[in-house]
């Protein structure tokens, strides 16, 4: 028994101490809307494609069976173009209780939210909260940490770090862990259509 919580936990304290040589680049990406962004992800975790048309990927690793430490790296296209001036609205809005409200949970409760931030200097918004959902007949427990910036008035980029697990104590136990990894790819965020334009 000793053996395996020393394994479990070099294995954590290798992720969350991760090089980040690895770096996900949304060019070519058919889901991208031709917004091309980079960001840089631990070498001990890995790529996967999601069948949803706003996901262009989902970059992560499972500590157990039940538990997932990832990053939802998505852009979503607004039903209309927006005028500069009302960003900062859409921004509000985007890291506001009324919009968690419309996600298919049975609770969830938000731990902090800045509508006014910076990232990669670009006007963005952030949003971490903890909910419950239903998956079949389990309840899973998660916690998001939600960066978006609204980009040429008309897309929406998420970029939302996620730990989801059975127990709401294994959630807070793994984002106590990864915060500082977290901290790390968001930090090696690059909106490279920005800086071509």
């Amino acid at each position: 028994m000793r053996l395996v919580l020393l394994i479990i936990l070099c294995y954590f304290k290798s992720s969350t101490h991760a090089q980040f040589s690895n770096v996900f680049s949304s060019f070519g990406n058919s889901k991208s809307q031709n917004i091309e962004f980079t960001i840089r992800y631990p070498d001990s975790w890995t790529e996967e494609d999601s069948d949803r048309p706003h996901i262009l990927k989902r970059i992560g690793f499972k500590p157990n069976d039940s538990s997932y430490v990832m990053v939802l790296l998505m852009v979503e296209k607004l039903k209309e173009k927006v005028a500069i001036s009302d960003e900062m609205q859409i921004r509000r809005y985007i890291s506001s209780r009324d919009y968690i409200s419309t996600f298919p949970l049975v609770d969830f409760t938000i731990n902090e939210s800045n509508s006014d931030i910076m990232l990669d200097n670009s006007n963005a918004s952030f949003i971490d909260f903890n909910s419950v959902m239903k998956v079949l007949d389990e309840r899973h427990f998660a916690r998001d940490n939600i960066y978006s910036i609204v980009y040429g008035g008309q897309y929406l980029i998420h970029i939302d770090f996620k730990i989801r697990a059975l127990s709401e104590f294994q959630v807070n136990s793994y984002f106590a862990q990864f915060k500082p990894v977290f901290k790390q790819m968001i930090l090696s965020f690059v909106l490279t259509s920005k800086w071509k334009n």
